[in-house]
């Protein structure tokens, strides 16, 4: 079921689907028209209504991990000239 902007079921700053502002929610002046119905707010997006950012992940093994990459390569390139050197030892 698809809600659209006007409709009973939108998401409203004050009444729900969103963060509480106890602030704004209770000094926000009502204004109720002549038929006794209140005019539905304005979504906005502030910066101070927003969550914190997530914390960066540390990496506790990220030195351990390039040390060990760096020795694994040079072994590798060891290893490949011992077995290009092996043959003209052989000779």
């Amino acid at each position: 079921m698809a809600t659209t902007e006007g409709s009973e079921l939108a998401p409203n700053p004050r009444t729900g689907a969103g963060i509480v502002r106890a602030h704004d929610a209770l000094t926000a002046a009502l204004a109720p028209g002549r038929s006794g119905k209140i005019e539905r707010s304005v979504q906005q997006d502030r910066r101070d209504s927003m969550p914190p950012p997530p914390p960066a992940r540390l990496d506790l093994f990220g030195s351990s991990r390039a040390l060990l990459l760096w020795f694994g390569l040079a072994g590798g390139a060891l290893m490949a000239l011992a077995f290009m050197l092996r043959s003209l030892t052989r000779r």
